[in-house]
């Protein structure tokens, strides 16, 4: 019989299909009854009438069926503590009879730094019926347990090294050897090679586009980046990539515009880090393209712009903001735009006054208040937030249209996230310097 499935022994990426178990209509109406009575849960009759035409099980009764499943797994993993989970789907409803079975999938796994005999794994739980029909679908986060032998004895911290007080430009981080065997070697320490003593970026939005330039660019400057992204496929595919040019990358499940999803996300980083060194909050919506005059403009559209581009990012924000004061050198980036610019908008004739977005423009411009907001109150700390326009880049956002690559929309954001300590807060730039707000 197999032994326990440690840290070490997790296969990210390689789905399992574990177990069975049949809904019955005594199950599905027990359950219902004490923790969500609705009609078409219990009674035959109102649930002829439902949309769903008869009896279907309850979403939280679902949930507990692949909990269960996964802990019925030949080999589940030694599991120190939950970390939360988001991102619930009901795709098909659960109804008496079907044969469900589970499809588990370990997304991610990396050595925690702030405990070391664990080591937090994302996993997604998917639930399919006997046809493999998607019913239901989660992702979440675990701490498991690691080898006794991979932990080792603690080792006493040395003094520091003068030497990282010199570097004049960018974040104190370990040197990396040029070069995926170089980076590789650096001071590996478990899954995926992670050292254990880089500084860690968030990047959000970061499974493409700017994002993913930034966290390639961050990572080739012996950061650990953890790509942030909503769609933990899209997530993973973006890591794999990073991976496979020897790059210390991890996946962060977390969808901005969701509170459990961010709560989720500073829980796992909590216990996997125990800090955050870097967060750029990158992604964003752009749900209008010009011209788009203001007087046409849907007040839906603006108020679904704000609520990822500017609520999402004061909620990422406010959330990680403690692991980030655990850091020496925090560094805060708003990936912003010149089109936010309230100096450059009431230019006569300037080229933002012809690109009227009335929810873009003007989130772009509160993003920048709120930077400022955040580096008043945090002037006394350590940290460092600024706001970075990247120009005009060619990605989805801009339907392919702009003049500039990704590659060099991220130069600011990273120049900005690898200050020194003497670095400007505050402040709003692009790669040549300030903007006027």
């Amino acid at each position: 019989m197999p032994g326990p499935l440690y840290l070490e022994d997790i296969a990210v990426g390689e789905p399992r299909l574990v177990g069975e178990y049949v809904l019955t209509e005594e199950e599905i109406v027990t359950y219902a009854r004490r923790w969500d009575p609705q009609p078409f849960h219990l009674d035959h009759d109102a649930a002829a009438r439902s949309l769903f035409g008869q009896l279907v099980a309850c979403a939280a009764h679902l949930f507990a069926i692949a909990s269960r499943l996964a802990s019925e797994d030949d080999r589940p993993p030694v599991i120190v503590a939950g970390l939360g989970g988001t991102g619930m789907r009901l795709a098909a409803p659960g109804r008496v009879g079907d044969r469900l079975h589970l499809r588990l999938t370990y997304l991610d796994a990396r050595p925690s730094r702030s405990r070391p005999g664990a080591g937090v794994v994302h996993q997604r739980l998917e639930l399919l019926d006997q046809d493999d029909r998607l019913v239901m679908a989660q992702e979440g986060a675990i701490l498991v347990a690691r080898r006794p032998e991979a932990t080792g004895p603690p080792t006493a911290a040395g003094p520091p090294d003068p030497a990282a007080r010199a570097v004049p430009t960018e974040h104190r981080a370990p040197p990396v050897t040029p070069g995926p065997a170089g980076r590789a070697a650096a001071g590996a320490a478990g899954p995926a090679g992670r050292p254990s003593d880089h500084p860690v970026a968030l990047i959000t939005g970061a499974n493409k586009g700017i994002g993913l330039a930034i966290a390639r660019g961050l990572a080739e400057r012996g950061l650990t980046v953890l790509v942030g992204a909503r769609d933990p496929v899209r997530g993973a595919a973006a890591v794999a990539e990073l991976r496979a040019d020897g790059l210390d990358a991890h996946l962060t499940v977390i969808d901005i515009t969701d509170g459990a999803s961010v709560a989720a996300a500073a829980a796992a980083l909590s216990a996997g880090d125990g800090r955050l060194d870097v967060l750029v909050n990158n992604a964003a919506v752009k749900l209008e393209f010009h011209p788009a005059p203001p007087t046409q403009t849907a007040l839906e559209v603006v108020r679904e712009t704000y609520e990822t581009n500017v609520f999402g990012t004061i909620r990422v924000i406010q959330a990680l903001l403690p692991l980030l004061l655990a850091s020496p050198a925090p560094r805060i980036v708003n990936l912003s735009s010149r089109l936010g610019s309230s100096a450059l908008a009431t230019t006569p004739g300037g080229p933002i006054q012809a690109r009227p977005l009335l929810g873009y423009n003007t989130a772009k411009a509160a993003l920048n208040s709120l930077t400022i907001q955040f580096a008043n109150q945090l002037a006394g700390t350590p940290v460092k937030i600024n706001a970075a326009d990247p120009g005009y880049v060619r990605t989805d956002m801009t339907r392919n249209d702009g003049s500039r690559t990704p590659a060099q929309g991220a130069v600011v954001a990273i120049r900005l996230a690898t200050l020194p300590d003497d670095g400007p807060s505050g402040g709003f730039f692009d790669e040549r310097g300030p903007i006027p707000w």
